[in-house]
């Protein structure tokens, strides 16, 4: 059995084992690939564009506001990738638009939240907007994971006992803790959060790599949730281990103390000559009358000094290792309705104990952004990271309206109380690292005759290096993207210039490329590349994973008959798989002077699988809306986020203008923003829209002002 696991020491078997004997048999550990790759799109947030110069970006938040110890020239990074890639290319050091950054033992806590329960997936669920809900009355909308997404979680999760997927899950993470043992200060800590189904494989995990003798705690986290469990005692606490690099490390008991009861208060009522309170109590001297009696009456301090001590009122008393924190509820004002986020108080705790400010504190599997919010707020350096585009743009969203989240260490007894924290966020980048490289999915060859097969097109006769079928009734050629790596624009270069070169071009057929995934801005800037070409292109989503699975187990597909073309698929099955045509966005452009304008006019991006009837009713009544107001009631929910680069300079997005609903699903974005050049001339204008779903769709202008 491949997923055979089992905890084995020297006696338990009848030979003898050993660690020489498993190394001859068994083979030594093996080394963890680091495959370091060049970060792609970048962003840039937390500018003040309007006092930067070409020489120098000004941040929102006043440096003279920052500690005395974060460097000025540092900008926080934010992921999105898989973890594996990002953390070996952080060790081998990056370069973004000419700053180097190499975190290799500088970052002084990793705190990490993975996956912990077996079967977890990345779907996700988004509100139903309220002006949708008379079409279909549902609450919410699944979307399911994208190819990247669904590649990781087979990597997380891959098996088919339940034993397999705990040994493949392992194996997940030990590559990643051994990175992060790198990327580690020496004098750094580590917090791994985990809850009872998988803490104690990982923890003997850590003990080999972090050492048994640098395990610290194991803290639970205490919280009050509704379950009626009858058969077994309801389990309301999860467990985060922490581990530190060496016996050198930061630990701010101080800064975490526990507060005295008022009780406790009340016993210490005596005063001392500089206004000190204290209360007097026995040294606890062997046949001493008082021992180590508490509030010994004053009388003794004058008569036997020496049987006596001052115990001073202190601010409290170094903190447990269980802690009662409230889970993020749904009136909860940093709720931001992503289903694993931690509460700011427990983030909180971890990074004032455990770091200092300007240190760097890194989230490998950031999901909601808490560890990156509460950083900012207390000064740290931040490094985070997450596989879901969908995590992507909550934790971006929640950076960017910072100064309206809630203040850190204020208690209230009414938490709509708490002031505003009232500052913007620090500059970050916002970088992708999207390729997400395994071996584990079906031979490229499989794959690429499947997906011609369901879209209905045969094999090319000829060997081309991009170009994979024809459908001769339609006049298309088709390119099949890889299962690995999202689609780019400069993918779809290729393909186009290889397109051109046949005689299919010439006699006007339509090049179709179909994608698992696809990079940011690919949908615009392949509208923009084909209408520059003169080709005819058309882009579709290939079906989701989860989805062509569910469909081959329900009509007993067989794969191999499927990529030797033995089977055809028929329209009973093609209509449960579609092909996603991408959505678009309607901008109108106005020009006056050296004023430019902007509006969302229309936006539309597809619904998932399942939603068919839904999108079809709606986007009707968008076509016969008569009003922009009537319009808006339908396209606007979709819209979550958008952003405006008035003079892109084609390496990083600025973010000029920003929009946002503070809940997915109300509509309540700005359609319009508007900005005056300082001087005539020929601009570069990038509009980027990022809809409920966390997809991302970009239109790129150029306005000529004040000719």
């Amino acid at each position: 059995m491949s997923g055979w696991v089992e905890l084995i020491w020297d006696g338990k078997r009848e030979n003898e084992f050993t660690k020489e004997n498993v190394d001859r048999n068994y083979g030594k550990v093996r080394e963890v690939k680091k495959i370091p790759l060049p970060f792609q799109k970048i962003e840039l947030l937390g500018i003040d564009k309007e006092r930067s110069t070409l020489e120098r970006w000004v941040p929102l938040f006043p440096e003279e506001n920052w500690p005395k110890n974060y460097p000025k020239d540092w900008k926080n990074l934010f992921i999105w990738g898989d973890n594996k890639l990002a953390m070996s290319s952080l060790l081998q050091g990056i370069n973004i638009n000419g700053e180097t950054i190499n975190p290799r033992g500088k970052i002084k806590l990793i705190y990490i939240d993975p996956p912990f329960a077996t079967g977890a997936d990345f779907s996700f669920k988004v509100p139903m907007p309220e002006s949708w809900k008379d079409l279909m009355p549902k609450n919410e909308i699944v979307k399911s994971p994208s190819i990247m997404e669904e590649l990781a979680y087979r990597d997380m999760w891959g098996g088919r006992t339940p034993e397999e997927r705990i040994a493949s899950y392992l194996n997940y993470m030990y590559e990643r803790l051994v990175l992060m043992k790198e990327l580690l200060a020496n004098d750094g800590s580590i917090y791994v959060h985990l809850d009872y189904r998988m803490v104690h494989y990982v923890k003997l995990m850590m003990d080999e790599i972090f050492g048994r003798e640098n395990f610290r705690n194991e803290i639970v986290w205490c919280y009050k949730t509704r379950q009626f469990s009858k058969k077994y005692w309801n389990r309301k606490h999860d467990i985060t281990l922490f581990y530190t690099k060496s016996d050198d490390y930061t630990f701010n008991w101080e800064k975490v103390q526990t507060p005295l009861s008022e009780s406790t208060l009340k016993k210490y009522r005596l005063i001392d000559e500089q206004g000190r309170r204290y209360r007097l109590v026995g040294r606890g001297i062997t046949n001493s009358p008082i021992r180590s009696a508490k509030d010994v009456d004053p009388i003794w301090e004058k008569t036997h000094p020496e049987l006596v001590v001052r115990d001073y009122l202190r601010e409290g008393y170094p903190p447990e290792d269980w802690w009662l924190i409230d889970i993020v509820n749904q009136a909860a004002i940093e709720r931001v309705n992503f289903p694993t986020q931690k509460p700011e108080k427990l983030l909180e705790r971890i990074i004032l104990a455990s770091s200092n400010e300007g240190d760097i504190v890194a989230d490998f599997f950031c999901g909601s952004g808490t560890l990156a919010a509460v950083a900012e707020k207390l000064g740290r350096r931040w490094v985070c990271c997450d596989m879901s585009k969908y995590a992507i743009h909550v934790t971006r969203k929640r950076l960017l309206d910072i100064a309206n989240s809630k203040a850190l260490g204020i208690n209230v007894e009414d938490e709509s109380k708490t002031p505003p924290y009232g500052k913007p966020v620090r500059p970050f980048y916002l970088v992708t690292i999207a390729n997400y490289m395994t071996d584990k999915m079906y031979k490229r060859a499989d794959v690429i005759n499947l997906i011609l097969n369901l879209y209905g097109a045969s094999p090319m006769k000829q060997v081309f290096k991009h170009l994979h079928g024809l459908r001769e009734k339609e006049k298309e050629i088709i390119h099949v993207g890889q299962a690995n790596f999202p689609i780019t624009p400069a993918e779809i270069h290729e393909v186009i210039k290889e397109f051109k070169e046949t005689p299919f071009y010439k006699d006007g057929w339509t090049l179709v490329i179909l994608g698992w995934d696809w990079a940011p801005d690919t949908f615009e800037r392949a509208r923009d590349l084909w209408e520059m070409q003169d080709v005819k292109l058309k882009l579709l989503h290939i079906p989701p994973v989860g989805k062509l699975d569910e469909v081959m187990k329900k009509y007993k597909l067989d794969l191999s008959k499927i990529a030797n073309f033995e089977y055809a698929f028929d329209e009973e099955v093609r209509k449960h798989l579609r092909f996603i045509e991408p959505g678009y966005v309607w901008l109108e452009v106005k020009e006056d002077g050296l004023k430019v304008e902007i509006e969302i006019k229309d936006f539309w991006v597809r619904l998932p699988h399942g939603y068919e009837g839904l999108e079809e009713e709606i986007r009707r009544r968008i076509k016969e809306a008569r009003s922009d107001r009537e319009r808006q009631k339908y396209f606007l929910p979709l819209i979550n986020y958008w952003a405006v680069d008035w003079n892109y300079d084609g390496v990083v997005f600025k973010h000029d203008f920003v929009s946002f609903d503070k809940k997915p699903g109300e509509g309540k974005v700005e359609v319009k923003t508007s900005h005056t050049h300082d001087r005539p001339g020929t601009y570069r204008v990038v509009v980027k829209i990022t809809d409920i779903f966390g997809g991302e769709t970009s239109k790129e202008i150029m306005v000529n002002v004040g000719d």
